[in-house]
């Protein structure tokens, strides 16, 4: 089965990178899809 984990973003840049690395590294199983 594959989770997938969505994250809507708007101008987050300053905050994006630091994000997707953390739930990489608590979800590393997951599909991570940036909107």
């Amino acid at each position: 089965m594959t989770v997938s984990i969505v994250v809507p973003v708007v101008d987050e840049a300053a905050r994006i990178v630091e994000a997707l690395r953390r739930l990489r590294r608590d979800f590393p199983e997951c599909e991570l899809v940036v909107v």
